[in-house]
């Protein structure tokens, strides 16, 4: 017993040395964003940005976003800062360690998840439109964090899309430590039996093919693992698409996404495909 809780420990400090790398260096807050700051249960303090739909386009949603393992929010606008045009409110936000949001010693990906059940919480204070859809994004680390919230909280989501996630954190860390990544990261919150346990929310994976940060793989293993499971998916693999460019404009993504939101509306729109997005126009 002794030694699985050394065990333990030591895979955890590992996991947070090597998957997590936060930056705490100064920014300042962009017009197109009104900053959000929330106390949780923990005490810990979160930053997060509110992007507002655009006035005079019709509304479509929110989109929470859960971002990757690296950086703080500047570093992943680029991502997100096109949905207020196509009429969506968006929520992104810090986790502890990551800019201006609580200092901490050592992260894992419970306190990541901690801070993401904080931030979805505090949005559903805000009193999003009931007659619209909620979804959530998540892109590479994120696409954990944020299928693993979905999963807990059934029904808390119209629908999940996932880019460029990996299928575990041990795996993930295989494909480039070979067998030390399975004996030094704990498993645990795996995406893939996530995604399986999103029963009828509808699911969207998108991954870049030449992806080799996150290989293509592991959308597909979650694409199979969600399918299995009679989860509505549908698995985007995108040509030429690397980890961090699969959200450039030339690759059509947001188009694909809102598409996606979109067909939550209709009733009849669940059904699992694999194909290429359109491109952008």
């Amino acid at each position: 017993m002794f030694l699985a809780g050394c065990a333990g420990r030591v895979t955890h400090v590992v996991e947070s040395f090597t998957f997590y790398v936060p930056s705490r260096e100064p920014f300042v807050t962009p017009a197109v964003a009104r900053d959000i700051t929330i106390t949780t249960a923990g005490r810990a303090t979160l930053h997060g940005w509110w992007l507002n739909a655009h006035e005079g386009v019709p509304a479509k949603g929110t989109i929470l976003f859960c971002h990757g393992n690296a950086g703080r929010l500047p570093d992943h606008l680029a991502f997100v800062e096109r949905f207020p045009a196509l009429g969506y409110d968006v929520l992104m936000f810090d986790y502890r360690g990551y800019g201006r949001s609580s200092r901490t010693v050592q992260l894992n990906r419970y306190s990541l998840l901690r801070d993401a059940r904080a931030m979805h919480d505090y949005l559903l204070t805000t009193g999003t439109a009931p007659d619209l859809p909620l979804v959530l994004l998540g892109h590479s680390m994120g696409a954990a964090i944020g299928v693993a919230l979905a999963a807990e909280r059934p029904d808390a989501f119209d629908g999940v899309v996932l880019v460029a996630p990996f299928s575990s954190f041990p795996r993930v860390a295989s494909d480039f430590a070979g067998l030390l990544g399975w004996l030094l990261i704990p498993q645990g919150l795996a995406p893939e039996n996530q995604a399986a346990s999103l029963g009828k929310t509808p699911l969207l994976l998108i991954h870049g093919e030449q992806d080799r940060v996150v290989r293509p793989y592991h959308s597909d293993r979650i694409a199979d693992a969600a399918v299995q499971a009679g989860v509505p998916t549908t698995h985007l693999p995108i040509r030429d698409a690397t980890h961090v460019d699969v959200f450039d404009a030339k690759y059509g993504t947001h188009q694909t996404i809102d598409r996606f939101i979109g067909s939550l509306l209709r009733p009849d729109a669940a059904a699992t495909t694999t194909e290429d997005p359109a491109p952008a126009e």
